[in-house]
């Protein structure tokens, strides 16, 4: 009879437990909504004239994809001291 503890286990993916990774991921993910409304409102000014589109608009996407691109660097960077640490200890 095969031993049922041998069997094969579904290995799930890494939840972040780290509250500075769940920040960052949502830095990101919420700079990079922002952006893509910004540019989306950009595209659509010239159908209704300009006449809703406040003139700072074209800095928006300018200013919070680096910050994006930033949170993303620094989420790659934490995960990956986390996954070596955690290799490490096994």
């Amino acid at each position: 009879m095969a031993n049922k503890s041998t069997k094969n286990k579904a290995v799930s993916p890494a939840e972040p437990t780290n509250p500075v990774e769940k920040y960052l991921a949502f830095g990101f993910l919420i700079s990079i909504a922002i952006s893509a409304a910004a540019v989306f409102v950009i595209l659509l000014a010239p159908f209704v004239n300009n006449t809703w589109v406040p003139t700072g608009w074209g800095m928006i996407p300018i200013l919070v994809m680096p910050f994006g691109f930033l949170c993303l660097i620094a989420l790659l960077v934490v995960n990956a001291r986390n996954r070596n640490k955690v290799n490490r200890s096994n």
